[in-house]
């Protein structure tokens, strides 16, 4: 299935800031025009914030801890809401600055599926990345503070699909799911929790 599956349960403290941001969105569903949201996740812990920009546009800026802050901004365009009875499609695309041992600039972009029954709502997010980081110019003692890397080369491309469901009330959600990363040179999975708020 994978060349190198690591169950990894903190990845913070693997990556050294060497991946883009890997909190993005549980749902394909749109916020709509001028309504807010916030989001704590973990095991990779961030923060976000989410405003409807229109009823098919939302912008999501955030932080989450990669053995240093990775910085985050992205658009989320709906082509399809079944509100709460049905399918919904998205589109997402973004940027991250990673600063901390392997300060990293990234890109990504991918789709969103999800299907909400009620107050049940199963997702899946897929999505490629392009990193760039410093990892030539670590010096030996960064390098041995890595416990393991994506790959040794300053630029790559690698994907991230993340599966799970989300649980949901009126203003709130809570969605549990998984993140697997398939990088040049290896492969890693990592539970999440993600716990959102609407108003």
């Amino acid at each position: 299935m994978f060349k190198n599956i690591s169950l990894i349960l903190i990845l913070t403290l693997l990556t050294a800031c060497s991946v883009a941001p890997i909190n993005t969105t549980t749902t394909a569903r749109p916020l709509g025009k001028d309504n807010n949201q916030v989001t704590a996740s973990g095991l990779i812990t961030g923060f976000q914030y989410t405003r409807g920009l229109s009823e098919k546009i939302d912008l999501t800026v955030g932080v989450e801890n990669q053995f240093g802050l990775v910085f985050n901004v992205f658009g989320k365009y709906n082509f399809k809401d079944g509100g709460s009875d049905g399918l919904s499609v998205a589109g997402i695309s973004g940027f991250g600055y990673g600063h901390g041992i392997g300060e990293s600039k990234s890109a990504y972009a991918g789709g969103v599926l999800s299907y909400r029954k009620d107050s049940i709502e199963p997702f899946l997010v897929a999505r490629l990345n392009y990193v760039h980081w410093k990892y030539s110019s670590l010096s030996s003692n960064d390098r041995d503070d890595l416990i393991t890397i994506p790959t040794y080369k300053d630029s790559f491309i690698y994907s991230q699909v993340d599966v799970g469901g989300n649980y949901i009330t009126e203003r709130a959600h809570i969605g549990l799911g998984v993140h697997i990363f398939t990088f040049p040179d290896s492969s890693a999975v990592s539970p999440f929790i993600d716990i959102g708020y609407r108003f």
